[in-house]
């Protein structure tokens, strides 16, 4: 049965005048609420350090690593066989002697005796050919007197034979006579074959006194090889042999190494190495009449002028070295470019370049400055023309990318080339003199966002002082070695 009482009807009247009450008051509060007005923000302009980059003349160095070895190794090996007679008492591994000291010798008797046989063989040769020289003068003026004899005779039988036709003489007298001329003649022609056959005997004794002579100059050779004197001054790397000890030809002796020089094999990077070779530069060949010559055609001719082409071309790039052991600050020294490999290590793409330090001894402060001994391991820097270079901080990069400041007050970013060089970079694309590069950090930085520039005389100055210094050569590297 359906409820039809009056408290029905009356609570579902006053849901529906409360609903509409409350959509008339949100209508009300809506349409009484005032517009948001949209205000433009603008950002104030980041403050930014800034350093006026231009052009410096600047000496470029790079840095390469390599151990010591010795300018002059020598292993001695035995020339000959033996018994060895002596070793000095100090040929030993480490000990330095003067040039001049006997420091081996082999038992030289059998060789003085092989010299003394050569010498008798010489003596003798020369004693047969004096007695052959004074038979061919002999048999030549015996040559002389039977032809004269000859002659005589010759003369007498034809008188005889005249004699026999007028009856004169006995047929007998005419037989004795022309015998007597035959012998002569036999005598003439003895003598003749003498003078003919006698030179050249000369020539076979002379041949053979060269080779008398020869064996005595090899026997002194021989005799000299049974005892070594050093060549200069050196420091003993090996002694392979004792005294008493017998040794056959090619047997090894000792080693040793010269002091007055060493040469560091430093691998230099073939990329930095390429900023050096820019200074590299050879004069024109003003005799040719076609033209200016390519640089390898001019650099071939310029090469077959030079009397010592290494030192030339070393010359040309103007390159100078100073040499650091590896965490030894204090033992530093000045060297000097020899030669540069004809071959590039294909696994570290360096090239090797040998420097030359002369008198590594001299200076010696033990702890602080040891002398430069084989194996060592040293720091090489390599200095070279002065190039005309942008000079920028390296730690205003942000990769390969610079911040500018550009005319109208806006940051852009640039992307830069170059060569680094210590804490700086030597630019070589990307900027221009005057150009402003920010020297703060700027975070975000945005391309286009606006900029408040100051001059960051710190970053300048560091910048001044550093080329100064390098141009100088008072970097601390090149101060301590100079």
């Amino acid at each position: 049965m359906t409820d039809f009482s009056p408290s029905r009807y009356a609570s579902k009247w006053f849901f529906v005048l409360a609903l509409g009450i409350g959509v008339i008051a949100a209508v009300l509060l809506i349409s009484s609420c005032e517009i948001p007005q949209h205000q433009d923000l603008q950002s104030a302009p980041v403050s930014v350090g800034v350093i006026t980059v231009q052009n410096y003349s600047v000496v470029p160095e790079i840095i390469g690593f390599g151990e010591v070895q010795p300018d002059v190794y020598l292993e001695v090996k035995s020339e000959l066989a033996g018994k060895v007679e002596y070793t000095h008492p100090e040929l030993r591994k480490g000990a330095i002697l003067k040039e001049g000291t006997q420091v081996l010798r082999i038992d030289a008797m059998d060789y003085q005796l092989a010299l003394k046989q050569a010498q008798a063989n010489l003596v003798k040769s020369e004693a047969v050919l004096r007695e052959k020289t004074l038979s061919l003068e002999n048999a030549s003026r015996s040559l002389t007197l039977a032809q004269e004899k000859m002659s005589l005779s010759q003369k007498e039988l034809v008188r005889n034979e005249k004699l026999l036709k007028q009856g004169s003489i006995a047929k007998s007298t005419y037989d004795a006579q022309k015998q007597a001329f035959l012998q002569l003649e036999q005598e003439v022609a003895n003598y003749d074959n003498q003078v003919k056959t006698l030179p050249v005997q000369i020539e076979l004794q002379q041949a053979q006194i060269l080779i008398s002579q020869t064996e005595v100059d090899v026997q002194q050779r021989n005799l000299a090889r049974t005892e070594w004197q050093l060549p200069f001054s050196a420091r003993v790397d090996n002694l392979f042999t004792e005294t008493g000890q017998f040794v056959n030809q090619g047997t090894p002796l000792f080693a040793i190494q010269n002091m007055d020089k060493v040469l560091v094999m430093a691998s230099i990077p073939l990329e930095p190495f390429g900023l050096l070779s820019r200074g590299f530069s050879v004069p024109a060949d003003k005799t040719r009449d076609h033209g200016a010559p390519a640089m390898g055609e001019n650099l071939e001719y310029w090469l077959r002028q030079q009397p010592d082409a290494n030192a030339s071309i070393m010359s040309a790039f103007g390159l100078s070295a100073t040499v650091q052991l590896v965490d030894m600050e204090q033992a530093r020294w000045s060297g000097e470019v020899e030669r540069i490999s004809n071959t590039l290590d294909s696994k570290s793409r360096t090239l090797t370049v040998m420097v030359a330090v002369k008198n590594p001894y001299r200076d010696i402060r033990p702890g602080i400055r040891p002398p430069l001994l084989t194996g060592m391991y040293a720091q090489v820097s390599l200095r070279g023309k002065p190039l005309d270079a942008i000079v920028i901080p390296r730690a205003v990069l942000h990769e390969n990318t610079v911040y500018v400041a550009d005319t109208d007050g806006r940051l852009k970013r640039q992307i830069v080339e170059g060569h680094y060089q210590g804490d700086m970079l030597l630019v070589e694309e990307g900027l221009q003199a005057g150009d402003r590069v920010i020297t703060t950090d700027v975070f975000p930085a945005i391309n286009g966002m606006e900029v408040a520039t100051w001059t960051d005389s710190a970053a300048a100055s560091e910048v001044d002082l550093w080329v100064r210094a390098r141009n100088e050569a008072k970097s601390p590297l090149l101060r301590a070695a100079k």
